[in-house]
């Protein structure tokens, strides 16, 4: 795999981490699925990113091994930990820590 398509995923992990944040977000604010949940921008704002990475998903799946490219998918734990702390006010423990670093160590064995 090259950079280009490393640097591609990662990317793709973030702004599924945007996606889910808003959803979130949205979701926190509607607290009921409904056609209001749906028209609410925050929603439609993560759906629609979902959308774009799910194309650029189908832009990477004949380029990259997909036994390399999903498990790179696991650096969205760090954005999503980070993203739970400083955007959501979430505490970060020492277990999530551990258990996110766990993923992320066994991610470098399998891209190695």
């Amino acid at each position: 795999m090259t950079i280009k398509y490393a640097l591609i995923l990662i990317t793709n992990a973030l702004f599924l981490v945007i996606g889910q944040t808003l959803l979130k977000k949205g979701m926190d604010i509607e607290q009921v699925l409904s056609i209001r949940a749906f028209l609410n921008p925050r929603v439609l704002g993560g759906l629609g990113i979902y959308c774009l990475c799910t194309l650029v998903w189908l832009y990477i799946l004949p380029r990259v091994t997909f036994s390399i490219a999903y498990p790179l998918n696991s650096v969205a734990y760090i954005f999503s930990m980070l993203t739970a702390y400083f955007i959501l006010g979430e505490s970060i423990t020492v277990s999530r820590v551990i258990g996110t670093a766990t993923i992320i160590i066994g991610v470098i064995i399998v891209t190695r």
